[in-house]
């Protein structure tokens, strides 16, 4: 009865686990696109800097990491 519980959950999570990596490419983006939009936007105060930057450094890492792990 275990052994049956346990192969219909990992035969879901390895259904699942592609959503999971195209969300983390697709998050990537839009925080690249909110960081450069940002950036551009409003860019005269050095902590709304930092933030835009932070955005797009996460955002590059995240869709890295997506295609990585695919």
């Amino acid at each position: 009865m275990e052994q049956k519980i346990e192969n219909v959950i990992d035969h879901t999570l390895e259904n699942l686990a592609p959503v999971f990596y195209l969300s983390s490419i697709i998050m990537g983006i839009l925080l690249v696109l909110l960081g450069i939009s940002l950036y551009f936007l409003k860019s005269s105060k050095k902590k709304s800097r930092t933030v835009c930057l932070s955005c797009i450094g996460i955002g590059i890492f995240s869709i890295l990491s997506g295609i990585i792990q695919m």
